[in-house]
């Protein structure tokens, strides 16, 4: 068995004040929020009989271990590591969903990964590793940090899932080319890891890699596709095979192979719910362009879950291909509410297909205030010439007009008498 030992004892996580902190039930979200997420990562104890294991955790602040006045963590016996770390999951998932950071709770997160290690957890552990090396946290140590690469060495010798998992995330972030033989890495697990430092890392092993801080390193991105497929091979039902099936389909995306790509982004959505596959829906939006149904469906899955990039997507394809412009300008307009840029041409596109001319020139006015006019420009110049000069020749005849109805109304000044009413 591996205990976390050094890490631990020299770990200050996010400083905070504890007599300023609020009492944990009035920052956690409801019992039935909780309630159901402790039943959907098949946790073994109810809300009720975790409180005050979480409660003592909380409020323990463990920033000064010299300090004698703090209250002692109590964590009955029956109380696995595992069973800390499928609450640290609940408050990460909580997380994700609400899109808010509590750095309350997110401290909380830290201190039930630091436990759920010294009680024997290996995902802690291993979670807790990488967290060191990535130096996510204060106060971590050179010592700690030599420390975390032999708990990692020892976890891929003991052919743990999640040591391969992490791996594969650092090589697809291209923070290492240290890996360099990772065939005989997986055959001969008494090799020696080197890691480079990063100060960028997550708590969670479900969450994803984003698309555009993919490595562009074939050599790494051979090497993460390993190690991933090392990881399924030990663990290909959890909803962190279900992270690792979305990194796959990233990677292959990437490499144009595209069957590959489509095929594991499916099996990623077969593992894990909408709330954890809005990027895996996004990407399957994109390669099921051939089926417009489908690929509209995955659209709207990755944008129930606020997924930014999907909005766009959504309303070129109510405008394009259902011919719904009422649709089109909705998503646009949504999207155009989240900061998106594509959205605010959609709806002049939208605009200029309805030929209303006032509103496409109030959308180009808007797109200069907001600093978009020379990205409007550069993909619809033509449209916004014409608009423009539409416009104009609008103002003419309304100058006309006016000039007329002038005209007109001073010559029936001149024909009334004075004695007219």
């Amino acid at each position: 068995m591996i205990y976390w030992k050094s890490i631990t004892q020299s770990t200050r996580f996010y400083s905070t004040n504890t007599l300023s902190k609020p009492l944990l039930l009035d920052i956690l979200p409801s019992k039935k929020v909780i309630s159901k997420l402790l039943f959907d990562f098949d946790a073994r104890y109810n809300f009720y009989k975790y409180l005050p294991v979480i409660e003592s955790i909380y409020d323990n602040d463990n920033d000064n271990i010299n300090d004698n006045d703090q209250p002692k963590i109590e964590i009955p016996n029956k109380f696995m590591g595992n069973d800390l770390l499928i609450y640290q999951r609940v408050l990460a998932q909580i997380r994700k969903q609400t899109h808010t950071i509590n750095p309350h709770l997110l401290k909380l997160e830290n201190k039930l990964i630091e436990q759920a290690a010294q009680h024997g957890s290996r995902d802690a552990l291993c979670t807790l590793s990488f967290m060191a090396l990535d130096n996510n946290g204060d106060g971590w140590t050179e010592n700690d940090k030599s420390t975390a690469k032999k708990y990692i060495k020892e976890l891929m010798k003991l052919e743990h899932p999640l040591a391969f998992k992490l791996a594969a995330d650092r090589e697809l972030k291209g923070y290492t080319d240290s890996l360099d033989n990772n065939e005989k890495l997986i055959e001969e697990k008494e090799k020696e890891i080197e890691f480079e430092l990063s100060s960028e890392a997550e708590l969670t092993p479900t969450s994803d890699v984003n698309f555009s801080n993919i490595t562009s390193s074939p050599k790494q991105l051979s090497r993460a596709v390993s190690l991933y497929q090392h990881f399924l091979k030990l663990d290909s039902k959890s909803t962190v095979a279900a992270a690792a099936y979305r990194s796959l389909g990233m990677i292959y995306f990437r490499t144009n192979e595209l069957t590959k790509s489509k095929e594991n982004f499916e099996n990623a959505i077969k593992l894990a719910p909408a709330t954890d596959n809005p990027q895996a829906h996004f990407f399957l939006g994109l390669l099921n362009e051939d089926d417009p149904m489908k690929s509209r469906y995955h659209f709207q899955m990755a944008a129930s879950e606020g997924f930014r990039e999907s909005f766009a997507n959504l309303g070129y394809i109510e405008l394009n291909v259902f011919k719904d412009l009422f649709k089109a300008r909705e998503w646009f307009a949504l999207g155009a509410e989240l900061g998106v840029n594509e959205c605010v041409i959609g709806l002049f596109d939208v605009s200029v297909k309805e030929e209303n001319w006032k509103k496409s020139m109030d959308i180009i006015n808007r797109a200069e205030k907001q600093g978009m006019n020379k990205l409007l420009l550069e993909v619809r110049e033509e449209t916004v010439s014409k608009v423009k000069r539409i416009i104009n020749e609008m103002d003419k005849e309304k100058e006309k007009e006016k000039e007329s109805e002038k005209v007109t109304i001073d010559k029936d000044s001149d024909n009334k008498s004075r004695w007219d009413l």
